[in-house]
């Protein structure tokens, strides 16, 4: 039961001491001299002694001209990469669009395909839209051109 708690307070201790990392490497610097004059640099406040606080150096300055020619590249570099997605999402879309147009054609080949095979007596339409008969030349001929199709087409 004891182990329990000791435990809890272990992982608490372990916690807090990594969440104060951060705060212990921003510490200010204090900056006195002695009576003999001599510049002394410490990490905690002297007692007694006038002190001047020396805190994080500020970043270095730049030149508005060169700031703004960074975020321009950085802007011009971000919409390149945007426009290089949005072009390969197209390319992507597009060859998702030719692939279903080609297994429907494929399908409708196999199918008018299987209607030649198992419908001998299958009325036919010529270039004048007229109704022909059947003719079983003819049929063949279309068989062969619906398999040759399907090898080029689909496999």
């Amino acid at each position: 039961m004891f182990t329990h708690y000791l435990r809890h307070s272990y992982l608490l201790f372990i916690l807090l001491s990594l969440l104060s990392l951060p705060f212990l490497s921003y510490a200010n610097a204090y900056k006195w001299k002695d009576e003999n004059k001599t510049v002394h640099y410490t990490e905690q406040a002297p007692r007694g002694v006038e002190y001047e606080i020396i805190g994080a150096p500020p970043p270095p300055a730049t030149a508005p001209e060169v700031a703004q020619k960074e975020i321009d590249s950085l802007i011009e570099t971000s919409k390149a990469t945007d426009e290089e997605q949005e072009q390969e999402r197209l390319l992507v879309k597009e060859a998702e669009e030719k692939k279903k147009q080609k297994e429907d054609l494929c399908a409708a080949v196999r199918h008018n395909l299987m209607q030649y095979q198992n419908n001998p007596g299958r009325r036919m339409i010529d270039e004048h839209g007229n109704i022909i008969p059947p003719n079983e030349e003819h049929r063949q001929q279309k068989i062969a051109e619906l398999e040759k199709e399907i090898i080029e087409t689909c496999e």
